[in-house]
């Protein structure tokens, strides 16, 4: 086993390695002894192919719902490529809206769990009858466990990349070959994937959408503002996942 384990490889990774690939080759995973079957990874192909679509439909939808949000974000963002940014600021912001977002979505799954109980039901029993609706069962509920899986993920992961933005490289490394870039990185992997759920999500119990704009905003501001402090993320070579021949988008 030793001679193909990934060197660092769990440094970036989502540690969800009941859907990972490369459990063989994780020395992390090798040490543990209560990880399920590894399941398919076909849900996540599916919401990375969502994903342009989706977040073009979010922003959207906050710009037409909630513009004056919206619009001061905007303007917060485009301040950063100034000399006169204060980066402090908006680090600080980031990381409370991570931690925000942790607990809306904690109390977004207490309120609405009737309406989604509710939905499960219908399609229960639609199954039973021999008619359609397993396929969307399936992926309601690999929605919510996509969610869930990525909502205290997320702020860890924004605040070990921005409180670690100053540190030092490797010097034998590239410069955007760092720790930040690398925790960036999967933090916006874990919003793009979250956000492709929740739309999922609206799409499949349209009752709850109203409840969900103010996540929606939370997540897209979030993803923003973390592409805009850290521009390089898509340069950073994540171990095994990344790597010519490996070259994926999923953990």
């Amino acid at each position: 086993m030793d001679e193909i384990l990934i060197s660092g490889i769990f440094n970036y990774c989502d540690r969800w390695c009941e859907r990972c690939s490369f459990t063989d080759r994780c020395a992390i995973f090798e040490a543990e002894e209560d990880f399920i079957k590894v399941e398919s990874a076909a849900f996540f192909h599916l919401l990375e192919q969502r994903l342009k679509d989706t977040i073009t439909r979010v922003e959207k939808r906050i710009r037409t719902e909630a513009p004056e949000l919206w619009e001061d974000w905007q303007l917060k963002i485009k301040a950063l490529d100034t000399p006169q940014a204060e980066l402090p600021e908006i680090e600080e912001e980031l990381i409370q809206l991570s931690r925000k977002y942790f607990m809306s979505g904690r109390n977004w799954f207490k309120t609405n769990e009737p309406r989604l109980s509710k939905r499960r039901t219908e399609w229960g029993e639609q199954i039973k009858m021999g008619m359609d609706g397993q396929h969307q069962l399936d992926q309601l509920e690999d929605a919510l466990a996509v969610i869930q899986w990525y909502q205290p993920f997320i702020g860890a992961k924004v605040h070990r990349a921005i409180t670690g933005k100053n540190k030092d490289w490797q010097p034998e490394q590239e410069r955007h070959q760092n720790d930040a870039n690398g925790s960036a990185k999967i933090a916006l992997l874990a919003i793009d994937r979250s956000l492709s759920s929740w739309e999922l999500i609206r799409q499949f119990v349209p009752e709850v959408s109203d409840d969900l704009l103010d996540l929606l905003v939370q997540l897209s501001k979030l993803r923003s503002g973390m592409r805009v402090l850290f521009p390089k993320t898509a340069l950073f070579i994540r171990p095994g996942f990344d790597e010519l021949g490996n070259a994926r988008s999923d953990s």
